[in-house]
């Protein structure tokens, strides 16, 4: 947790920051610091009223990284670690919801595949102009997969309660 300033204003947010190299007598540290959220902001929540409960049982919501797919440092180091951190987040906030809160109907939408193939889905394929490594996206994308088949793992013990898991694409 942190303290940021938007418009002029001191706010309370929540961010992720990894150390990517330090020298061995700390003086020269590179730092990633992820987007800053605003612990706040309800309006991303639905119904708003949840957003105090999930993050008292849960913590706050993690950011992720959104960064250009062209450099394999970022991709590697920042972008799939966050997004599996993000991804065991919200399974635990909805087994919270689904366990404690005895919620009939719940959707879920995780973004890791689209939100990375945006930004890395054209470099899966060698280009000469980029001098790309296909095959080290094309991991990448086998690591998102992997990762949202952990996310739904996470979910199939429901369906021993009666529980019916729909599984669809957003594309």
């Amino acid at each position: 947790v942190d303290e940021v300033v938007f418009n002029e204003q001191n706010i309370k947010a929540n961010r992720c920051v990894k150390i990517l190299e330090m020298s061995e007598d700390g003086s020269r540290v590179r730092l990633w610091l992820s987007t800053a959220y605003d612990v706040k902001r309800s309006d991303v929540w639905f119904p708003n009223s949840l957003m105090d409960d999930v993050i008292e049982h849960v913590g706050y919501v993690l950011p992720v990284c959104d960064c250009s797919g062209r450099i394999p440092e970022y991709v590697q180091e920042l972008m799939i670690p966050s997004w599996e951190a993000y991804a065991k987040w919200q399974a635990k906030a909805l087994q919270y919801l689904l366990d404690d809160k005895h919620v009939d109907v719940l959707f879920s939408h995780l973004h890791n595949i689209d939100l990375c193939g945006h930004q890395i889905w054209h470099l899966a394929k060698h280009r000469d102009e980029w001098n790309n490594d296909e095959k080290f996206y094309q991991d990448i994308f086998e690591q998102l997969y992997i990762q949202t088949d952990a996310y739904f793992g996470e979910f199939v013990h429901y369906l021993d309660e009666n529980a019916t898991l729909i599984l669809v694409s957003d594309h």
